[in-house]
């Protein structure tokens, strides 16, 4: 492959992998920020050109940071993440593919912002209304007709009148049946009443056994299934591959890519969990919400090790519905005012029977529920997806 060797003095350059098809992935261990800086500019020696750098905070400590940077040569694009805190650089080298635009367009603003937490039966959907009265939708859930009706009603309902719904992006946390299933029917159901302009996901390829202890065939026809849906319904709609670091605009905000599966290489997916993405929304407001997806323990330890104090949120989506997974000390550290629970208001008020549904109250270990459920900590508004709930954020 045509690119330079990662040169370090002390870090550890691990066998490249690949991870997500069509991707080559370089982790460096133990390296220097100087070292990723020296890097960088030795592409652009290599006939590489920068297409975005981005500096992101790791919290109040300024001796810590965080860099991210993309760069495009006819053949290939390279993606960085390097992060002082993990004392760790991930280098991914692609084929060419799209990438978020670096400006906004103009816009004429038609809808206040808001982030919605929609009802549904199993698994988790999000939308963000951008101020141009389109939307990004945020994973789906286990399909349901009722649910997908409800979910086109929603749309519907908020887009100014005798329009079209426009999903200006539709991101996909990671490969579950309860985050993929959802939006692949309904794309099939709903293509002439609403209209898909992009997709974006990091999943792992599932042609190889991808994960320790689930099916990871079951999972691969989970997402053929999607892929076809987009492919057969929406042809023209924008693949984003997702990547740390990545910075999307739209009007009245900015969404930020805050993790990615493959940041836990050299480590193994035990779970599609594992595999989840992370992302936080900062509204023009300055209002900010965070989600998590599905993130598992070694993840959430990870985000907050890497971002610190920044990483303090207004909103936060608990990540895996409540259930195992969580990190106090992150949570500690988003300590959000609002808390939107992908889980049922049984599961929520622990009143299901059987004992993993004590999860989400705090019980088995959970500490982290416990703590962020606890308003002596602080008095803060819970939300479940029992019923659909928006959240105006300017």
């Amino acid at each position: 492959m045509n690119i330079p060797e990662y040169k370090t003095s002390a870090g550890l350059v691990l066998p490249p992998k690949s991870v997500v098809k069509g991707e080559t992935l370089y982790c460096v261990q133990n390296t220097l920020t100087e070292e990723v800086r020296a890097y960088a500019a030795e592409l652009e020696k290599y006939g590489f050109t920068k297409y975005d750098t981005r500096e992101i905070s790791a919290g109040s400590d300024k001796s810590l940071v965080n860099l991210f940077y993309t760069f495009t040569r006819e053949d290939m694009h390279i993606f960085i993440f390097f992060s002082s805190p993990l004392r760790m650089a991930l280098l991914s080298a692609a084929a060419p593919g799209a990438l978020p635009a670096k400006d906004l367009p103009q816009f004429t603003k038609r809808t206040p912002v808001s982030v919605t937490q929609c009802s549904i039966t199993s698994g988790m959907c999000y939308a963000v209304q951008n101020a141009d009265g389109s939307f990004i939708l945020m994973d789906g859930g286990v399909y349901y007709k009722e649910d997908a009706a409800r979910l086109y009603a929603f749309l519907q309902e908020k887009t100014p009148s005798g329009e079209k719904p426009r999903i200006a992006l539709w991101l996909f946390s990671h490969p579950d049946v309860d985050h993929v299933q959802l939006p692949a029917e309904f794309m099939r159901e709903y293509k002439e009443k609403v209209d898909v302009s992009a997709v974006g996901y990091q999943f792992p390829d599932l042609d190889t056994p991808a994960f320790s202890y689930q099916d990871t065939a079951e999972t691969k026809a989970d997402v053929v299934a999607l892929e076809e849906s987009i492919r057969q319904n929406y042809p023209d709609a924008v693949f984003y591959p997702l990547h740390t670091g990545q910075l999307f605009r739209f009007p009245g905000l900015e969404l930020e890519i805050l993790w990615t599966g493959d940041l836990l290489v050299p480590h193994a997916f035990m779970t599609g969990n594992c595999c989840s993405a992370a992302w936080r929304v900062r509204l023009d407001s300055g209002r900010t919400a965070l989600f998590l997806g599905d993130c598992m323990h070694d993840a959430c330890r990870r985000i907050a090790h890497a971002y610190g104090d920044s990483i303090k949120s207004d909103i936060l989506q608990v990540t895996h519905h409540g259930l195992i997974g969580g990190d106090k000390g992150l949570y500690q550290l988003i300590d959000p005012a609002v808390c939107l629970w992908p889980t049922s208001g049984a599961r929520f008020e622990g009143t299901l029977e059987g004992q993993k549904y004590q999860w989400c109250i705090g019980e088995g270990e959970c500490d982290y529920n416990a703590w962020i459920r606890d308003s002596a900590v602080r008095k803060r508004e819970h939300y479940h997806h029992g019923e659909t709930v928006t959240l105006l954020c300017e």
